[in-house]
């Protein structure tokens, strides 16, 4: 409901009951608490929002006011399926498989971000693909702060049970101290990008003996539900003015298997193809240029080109990969793998062996030569002047954005996820 325009009369319980929303009998109505945020409206505390906050304080500043309630948007699909499924195997004496789960508010962007993370497949604790979404959002003021719970219900099976080996998120030590079912304010990101998330992991541990040790939720099972989250906003007088809707994996199915065999382990965390850039190559971020390791970290938004628009842009972190391999090649002073794409004048695809590509990725690609002239963040052109083998294996990365490419040491790649 909006309140009477100018020229008619309203009261302060009027404008009281606009702003509470009900009609909850209130003591103490005060205008400067009206008014000012911070300050009490009345016995019920204080309510943000205000058209004018300067004194002097007046009633016919609130004709024609609406107050808007905080709503959360675009909170009510699942959450995806693969990283919800971890799979280790290895033949060392132990075998893990791990799950992260994180969150952080980004008011500059006014949204909740979720970074979801699984083990690589390889049992040793390494971490593979991290995916990132926006778990909800929002159109009105910043809230003061914004909390996150995780409501579980899962079962081990032949795991070890020592201190550190096998636990959940309410693990305070190394779980990240999340209760079931229970609130948690998160942690926030300013547009420096300089604080991150806060997380919760799951971990099983397989050890000596052969077999599988399993953490196993599923809502198809009676007692074992798949994690859940929800986020709940928050004003300056920690008052609740919004809850999301829960969010859950699309399967609504956890499933956690850490297997030590007598033979050669692997598995479950690898990725088809031969991705991608040498770790050592900076990415074009709208926090400057950065490294994976802090990209992972920090979730932000990634410059690319679109080629719609014919324009550098910034779009959101969807993914990241890396992995280690042996098949890399120079091209000036930028390292990558023999089947990777760069972008030469024209936004024309070239990689040093497109055959590899096409088998990889499905994208076709020019063979790249000396004489090509690259796409630089800058909007330049880099001539290939030599091309050469890289010995040695080497940990490489790659990113996925909605623009579906990136600037790696200044040079416009492909994503190839």
């Amino acid at each position: 409901m909006t309140l009477p325009s100018a020229n008619n009369q309203i009261t302060l319980n009027q404008i009281l009951q606009e702003k509470q929303g009900n009609t909850t009998a209130r003591t103490n109505v005060s205008l400067r608490g009206l008014s000012v945020d911070g300050v009490a409206d009345s016995s019920g505390g204080d309510i943000t929002g205000s058209p004018n906050q300067t004194a002097p304080f007046g009633m016919g500043e609130f004709h024609g006011y609406s107050q808007v309630t905080f709503e959360w948007d675009n909170d009510t699909l699942g959450l995806g399926n693969a990283p919800f499924n971890v799979v280790d195997s290895s033949s060392s004496t132990s075998t893990v498989a791990i799950f992260d789960f994180g969150f952080s508010y980004q008011a500059n962007n006014n949204r909740v971000r979720m970074r979801l993370q699984k083990s690589n497949g390889t049992g040793n604790g390494g971490m593979a693909s991290a995916s990132f979404i926006t778990f909800a959002d929002y159109d009105e003021a910043d809230p003061n702060h914004v909390q996150a719970k995780c409501n579980w219900n899962g079962v081990f099976a032949q795991h070890e049970t020592g201190t550190g080996d096998s636990f959940e998120p309410s693990d305070a030590s190394f779980g990240g101290n999340w209760q079931k079912n229970t609130y948690k304010t998160i942690g926030t990101s300013t547009s420096d990008g300089s604080s991150g998330f806060t997380t919760g992991r799951w971990q099983v541990k397989r050890g000596s003996n052969l077999g599988t040790a399993s953490y196993t939720a599923t809502t198809s099972n009676s007692g074992q539900d798949a994690p859940t989250f929800t986020v709940r906003a928050r004003d300056a007088s920690n008052n609740v003015i919004a809850e999301s809707n829960s969010r859950t994996s699309n399967s609504a199915s956890f499933l956690m298997n850490a297997t030590r065999s007598s033979f050669g382990g692997g598995g479950g965390g690898g990725f088809g193809g031969d991705i991608c850039i040498h770790e050592d190559h900076l990415v074009h971020t709208e926090n400057g240029l950065m490294h994976i390791n802090d990209i992972v970290e920090k979730d932000p938004k990634i410059f690319g080109y679109n080629v719609e628009t014919d324009k550098i842009e910034l779009a959101d972190l969807i993914e990241i990969r890396t992995v280690k391999h042996d098949n890399l090649y120079i091209i000036n002073d930028t390292k990558v793998t023999e089947d990777h794409i760069l972008y030469a004048d024209g936004y024309r695809p070239v990689s040093v062996k497109p055959d590899i590509t096409k088998t990889n990725y499905g994208k076709d690609s020019e063979e790249i030569k000396v004489g090509d002239k690259l796409m630089k963040y800058d909007g330049s052109l880099e001539e290939v002047t030599s091309i050469e083998v890289l010995e040695g294996m080497h940990k490489t990365y790659t990113i996925k954005t909605e623009l579906g490419n990136f600037y790696a040491n200044d040079i416009l790649v492909d994503s190839e996820i």
